[in-house]
């Protein structure tokens, strides 16, 4: 080789060399721009560091050009909103092509967004007593709606009341009334048997459900009379089988792909999202003969969706109004998703991720800082989180907690999720256990089975045969789950006998 040939393979070098180095920090100042950090293995440390570090003495942390203000540990006032039944996949921040989610989509910007969020159950109040306690359905042995929390366990609510907080409820339903989650709460609103709400609505489901806007105004007249130091639960029960069927909310489709610009919905069917025959309610087996009925369903959950997103975004313009939002803390999830066909069913009884996968954002409004964690987290990291936000350990007051602080977590982890077993609705006991490359679920009478979550994520093929080696070790972790639970947890199942509550659930389809 010359010398000439020589010198010109190194300019020829230098020359790749530096239009990548120009390449990479025009990305950087656009990304810069946008405000919005994707947290993976790479970075996660430098938010874990910016939190947990931050001191009450107003100075900010830095993390890429964007700081995190000091009265995040200053927060007097959380608002922790459940939307029942809310898949995360049907919400536009997370790539739904249809508008079910502005206010929803515009919040995330400028939150944490926790993208891979787990439920530990499928049910409404075993989901929630997880999300109160932080434990798993195994150790609070809160497995059904029709049971009930032991008094020994420390909820969220008794917590922030032990703190100071004064602490209410506003509840869509009354058909958990009777499940004792609602100890520690100072207030509790519910929807009254006398009550009527929704003119489509048979006379029994009047007496025990409302819309989100009834919740909500309830919730407004109580905050106008507080200041500081609150603590309140929302649960919105609107999406739950249908039940209110507001208005039409004007959806549309999304217009950043031609391929969406076809016929509505039509998608669903093609991507493989939805199964053409559908079971709808697990106790009567009642199933959808065409595809137009399931669309229709599909449709109108849709619309409930926008419905309830719009009564959000007035709920918080109403905060926003009288200041309340300064210094406050909004945590927004969902109990557990909903079938809607995916693998069979329309509700929710099974471990598949459109059900136990939710939506999870903490939003401070007093900072628009928008970032989106792909870590594995679970219900049961949320109660932790709020602690640890306070400057409080919780472990110290739950020795067997089973949550970590969201800001914690690694890249690594996995997800435990439990479904009990009930004969009325012919399911089997099942587990299922995830971590972003593989999921295992543990079931009692039929064939187990492992996903490959990279290539398969709507889990459509079962690899249980073709990975035995990977598919035994998440099993095994499962199983040692459960024995765990049988050595440190010796509370007894407790189930309701409130007649009223019993009807209320035979209603729903829960029980017989």
């Amino acid at each position: 080789m010359t010398i000439r040939s020589r010198n010109k393979k190194i300019k020829y070098f230098l020359f790749i060399l530096g239009v990548t180095t120009v390449s990479f920090f025009i990305f950087l100042f656009y990304k810069n721009q946008n405000n919005t950090i994707l947290v993976n293995q790479g970075n996660i440390n430098a938010i874990i560091e910016s939190i947990s570090e931050i001191s009450p003495d107003n100075k900010t942390k830095n993390i890429s050009n964007k700081n995190i203000k000091s009265d995040i540990p200053n927060v007097n006032k959380i608002i922790l909103i459940t939307i029942d039944t809310l898949r995360a996949d049907h919400l536009g921040y997370n790539g739904y092509p249809i508008d079910t989610s502005p206010f929803l989509d515009e919040l995330a910007s400028k939150s944490f967004n926790f993208k891979n969020t787990f439920s530990q159950t499928t049910l409404t109040v075993p989901s929630n007593a997880s999300i109160f306690t932080s434990l798993h359905p195994l150790q609070h042995k809160l497995f059904q709606d029709h049971m009930r929390l032991d008094d020994s366990f420390v909820t969220m609510a008794e917590f922030f009341r032990e703190k100071g907080f004064k602490t209410a409820a506003f509840i869509g339903s009354r058909h958990f009334s009777k499940s004792n989650i609602f100890q520690g709460f100072d207030k509790i609103d519910m929807p009254p048997k006398e009550e009527r709400f929704m003119a489509l609505m048979t006379d029994t489901v009047k007496r025990f459900i409302r819309p989100s806007n009834e919740t909500l105004d309830k919730a407004l007249s109580w905050i106008k009379q507080e200041e500081e130091n609150i603590f309140i639960w929302i649960h919105l029960f609107d999406l739950h089988h249908g039940f209110m069927k507001q208005k039409s909310e004007n959806l549309t489709l999304k217009k950043f792909d031609p391929y969406y610009l076809k016929k509505e919905y039509e998608f669903l069917l093609k991507e493989g999202v939805i199964d053409n025959n559908c079971i709808f309610k697990e106790g009567k087996k009642i199933k959808y003969n065409n595809v137009e009925d399931i669309l229709e369903t599909i449709k109108n959950y849709d619309n409930q969706l926008k419905f309830v997103d719009n009564k959000i975004k007035d709920f918080y313009g109403d905060l926003e109004k009288i200041g309340f939002n300064n210094n406050s803390l909004w945590v927004i999830t969902s109990e557990h998703g909903e079938g809607l066909c995916s693998h069979g069913r329309k509700s929710h009884f099974d471990l598949y991720n459109e059900i136990i996968r939710t939506p999870l954002i903490f939003h401070f409004p007093d900072d628009d800082l928008s970032v989106d964690i792909e870590v594995i987290a679970s219900h049961v990291d949320i109660f932790p989180t709020m602690t640890q936000l306070l400057g409080v350990d919780l472990s110290a007051r739950i020795p067997n907690i089973q949550g970590n602080s969201l800001f914690d977590l690694l890249d690594n982890n996995y997800t435990f999720s439990y479904m009990h077993r009930d004969s009325y609705l012919n399911l089997e006991g099942e587990a299922s256990l995830q971590n972003k490359r593989f999921k295992y679920i543990l079931n009692e009478e039929s064939e187990d089975e492992f996903y490959n979550l990279q290539n398969d994520p709507l889990e459509k093929n079962n690899i249980i045969k073709e990975k035995p080696t990977e598919a035994e070790k998440f099993r095994d972790e499962i199983i040692e789950k459960y024995n765990l639970a049988d050595e440190t947890t010796k509370i007894k199942d407790i189930y309701i006998d409130d007649e009223e509550t019993l009807k209320q659930l035979e209603w729903l389809g829960y029980i017989k």
